[in-house]
Order: C-alpha cells, then structure tokens, then sequence
C-alpha cells in the first residue's frame, strides 16, 4: 500500500515538474521586457528564472526517481527542497508581492512547498523504517540520466527561442536619433518601451534620448524614473504582448504621465508632448 502511495506521488511530482517548466517560459520573457537601458537585464531576474528552473527540472526528474522507487530520490528531493525554501527567500526579499493576487500566488507556492517537504519526509520514513526498499537500478539511473540530459536541453532551446521572439518583438521605428543631431524633434511623444529610451519623435517614429534634448538633468531623472516604474508595472503576455498587471497601478502612472507630459510642454513647447502607454501601441 506505502509503496503505491510513493509511486503515485512521484508520477503526479514528474507530471507537475513538467507543467512548471513549460509555464517557466513566460518568466523568462519577463527578464527580457525588464532589460535595463543602462545595465542590461536585471540580475533578480536572472537568478529567479535559475531557481524556478532548477526546482522545475529537479520536480520532474525526483518524481520519475521515487515513481521507479530509485535510491537517487533521497538526494533529487532533498536538493529541490533546499531550492525550493531558497526560492521563497529569495522571493520575499526580491521579488514581493504588490497586490492581494500576488499575496495569494505566493502563499499557494509556500504551501505547495511545505507539501512537498513532508513527502520528502514521508519518502525518508519509509526507507530508514525499511517498510520501502529504495533500490539501486542502473537502469534507473541511465533514465534519470537522459531524463536530465532532455530537460535541460529542452529549457535550453526555449531560452534560445524566447531571446530572439523577444528581440523580434521590439517595435521596428526603435531607430535612435544620431548623437550628433542638432534640431529638436518638433513633436515628442513619452511611451515608455523595453530596451528603448522613453521618448519618441511623433513626426518621424524616431526613438529618442531624453539627454539629446537640453532638458535640465532633474526633469531628465523624472522621465528616467518613471519610465522604470512603467517597465515593473508591466508583464509580457505570449498572446497580448505588453499588458499591465494592476489596473490601479496603470492609472497612477497615467496620471504621472499627465503631469510629466506637461513639465515637458514648459521646455519642449506648447502641444508638443503627447503620451501612451506601452500596452497602447497600434
């Protein structure tokens, strides 16, 4: 009956490691939309799609592991564990819930990993009180091996893959205006974009660095801040491209927009700022 029970636990692990890893690829989008104009893509974004990665393949393959009741499950879980805790650490002090479904999501991923701690634990009772014989299968082992080898060739292609979408993705007028450009563009439109700076010539599609405009370095700092607000703010949907995660948080960067779009005015002209969000795009 206990051995059953650890089979079927390790079947329903090795199908959900597979599900986190294909939901993963959506996480690693996200790393690309928030690259920094001056630093490249953030390190914190970096580090939690390792973690999530590493505890995705580690779920699947200590699940094929205790499903074929290998003596390797004692090591495969007990390290996804370890992951998977870091991964919450990490988590609250990187990455900290902003709204009430964030702090549901969160909650469900601690509770998720506290249920998989007391298998870990139910799988270490049963072997040291000899009621499950976890075996050492060199046949077991050759199909955690290629199991492994899979996975992270599989994670490795959509990496790949997600890096050249998302460089395909950028929008095709993020031309930049040449240093040396003299003349003020007559009209400016502020929309915030990833990898792009946050203004942008209305007349001719250019994109355009705030510092080329002889704007006072205050004003320039405004437009950089809240340009990095706009870029937390947002997520990269597979289907819908840029989209807001709180509609409330929209609103508020609407305003700032307003606000911001007229302090422009006073330097850039009368009716020569205008402003969207970069979910607004045509």
């Amino acid at each position: 009956m206990i051995e059953k029970l650890l089979r079927a636990i390790g079947v329903f692990y090795a199908f959900g490691g597979v599900l986190v890893l294909i939901r993963l690829e959506q996480a690693r989008l996200l790393d690309q939309v928030y690259a920094a104009l001056h630093g490249g893509e953030r390190a914190r974004h970096h580090v939690r799609a390792a973690l999530l990665t590493l505890g995705g393949v580690l779920t699947c393959v200590g699940g094929v592991a205790l499903a074929g009741l290998s003596a390797r499950t004692h090591w495969l879980m007990g390290l996804n564990t370890l992951v998977q805790f870091a991964w919450l650490a990490y988590a609250a002090a990187y990455f900290p819930p902003e709204d009430a479904e964030d702090h549901k999501g969160r909650s469900q991923t601690a509770s998720a990993t506290i249920v998989y701690a007391l298998a870990f634990a139910l799988v270490i009772w049963t072997d040291v009180s000899e009621r499950v014989a976890l075996s050492n299968s060199s046949r077991m082992d050759a199909l955690i091996a290629v199991l492994c080898t899979v996975l992270v060739t599989w994670q490795a292609w959509l990496l790949g893959r997600g890096r050249l979408r998302a460089a395909r993705s950028a929008p095709s007028d993020a031309q930049t205006l040449p240093s040396h450009a003299s003349a003020r563009p007559a009209h400016v439109e502020l929309r915030p974009y990833p990898g792009a700076w946050p203004l942008w010539d209305r007349d001719s599609g250019a994109n355009v660095d705030p510092s080329l405009l002889a704007l006072p370095d205050e004003l320039v700092a405004r437009v950089q801040a809240y340009e990095n607000a706009v870029l937390e703010a947002i997520d990269q949907d597979p289907e819908h491209g840029l989209v807001f995660r709180d509609a409330r948080r929209k609103r508020e960067l609407e305003q700032q927009a307003t606000a911001l779009a007229g302090e422009l005015e006073r330097h850039l002209g009368a009716d020569a700022v205008a402003w969207r969000m970069p979910d607004e795009l045509d």
